[in-house]
């Protein structure tokens, strides 16, 4: 410590914030490579989960569809508007399974 005592305080304060200089340089590096790694995450994220999400919530509208035209159908009375709406839900079905 003697050597640092005996330093003028400019020297003192070179270094100072020499040292404040690489810990924000290290710190801003650490960042960087970290924001690098969240950027592969993401980019695996919306490559891989993204389109079966998608696929998920496409046939969750089919299903809420369906079950309005089912309720549809055993709720009205009149007879041509129940075939409309058969043949709208085999329609429905027919697309999901082409067999």
């Amino acid at each position: 410590m003697s050597v640092y005592a005996n330093l003028k305080i400019r020297n003192k304060l070179l270094i100072g914030y020499s040292v404040v200089l690489v810990c924000c340089v290290m710190i801003g590096l650490f960042g960087i490579s970290g924001m690098s790694q969240i950027k592969v995450r993401l980019d695996d994220m919306h490559n891989n989960l993204m389109p079966s999400v998608f696929s998920a919530s496409k046939a969750n509208q089919f299903c809420q569809q369906h079950r309005r035209n089912f309720l549809k159908f055993l709720l009205d009375n009149e007879i041509t508007t129940r075939r409309d709406i058969q043949n709208q839900l085999d329609s429905e079905v027919k697309e999901v399974c082409p067999t």
